[in-house]
């Protein structure tokens, strides 16, 4: 009999694992770095995750799969990730305060960079 205690086990040991976007090699959770050398990003997007109210709203996981896979992959991009994580914080919690500007931001910044990041990610698999 496939008991609840089971089932949560199973649940956990499917959550707590990541394919590597370089090698597709499987790794745990808690490893940030793959055997290829790819390190995995944990930070969140805050000032997307403020707007949407969640880290695990889909948009969200969009701009974090877009932040590990491509922007992680140059010094560019490094150093703009690091940049955002030092003064996006603060943005995140004015945004969290006020409803219509988390609405303007989600809308009119978010969803358009969403939108491009989807149509680059189509274009490539053509």
């Amino acid at each position: 009999m496939y008991t609840k205690r089971a089932f949560k086990e199973d649940i956990k040991h499917f959550h707590d694992r990541w394919e590597c976007p370089e090698c597709s090699e499987i790794n745990m959770e808690d490893n940030t770095k793959c055997i290829c050398g790819f390190t995995r990003s944990t930070g969140g997007c805050f000032i997307a995750t403020a707007v949407y109210d969640s880290p695990m709203a889909e948009n969200v996981i969009v701009l974090k799969q877009f932040r590990d896979e491509v922007l992680l992959a140059s010094s560019i991009g490094q150093n703009f990730v690091s940049s955002y994580y030092r003064f996006s914080p603060p943005m995140a919690s004015f945004l969290a305060e006020h409803a219509f500007l988390k609405y303007l931001v989600k809308y009119v910044l978010i969803a358009p960079i969403v939108f491009l990041i989807r149509s680059i990610n189509m274009a490539k698999k053509w």
